[in-house]
């Protein structure tokens, strides 16, 4: 689970209802995506224009981006193809990354001045 304020991620046992482990994450950390496949959670660091990417299992840290935009918003993960999808809020693109977080592109020059939604 993310949470907002602190950010953090904590890692629960719902059986139990027990806190297994907590990492605090970069700041202005608002969303994730998760592949349980690849041990990864990647956690676009909004306030710090990043993406980190995090171990599920022991919940440490693997790699951060160097600075690829601003506001880095949200993230997927498409395990088909070992991509990650992220959108960016200034500059209106997605960039495209591998599954170690090496840039390999972007889609979209530049979204509408109207968007709506994600």
């Amino acid at each position: 689970m993310l949470a907002r304020i602190p950010e953090a991620l904590f890692k629960i046992d719902l059986k139990n209802l027990s806190l297994m482990a907590t990492r605090v994450v970069c700041s202005g950390a608002t969303s994730m995506a998760v592949s349980k496949e690849k041990d990864l959670a990647v956690v676009p660091c909004f306030a710090d224009n990043r993406l980190a990417s995090f171990s599920l299992s022991t919940l440490d840290l693997i790699r951060v981006t160097e600075v690829l935009g601003r506001g880095p918003s949200h993230a997927i993960i498409d395990g088909a193809n070992n991509y990650i999808y992220c959108s960016f809020t200034d500059g209106g693109f997605v960039a495209i990354l591998d599954d170690k977080l090496n840039y390999l592109g972007h889609l979209f020059n530049k979204a509408p001045e109207n968007r709506k939604g994600s």
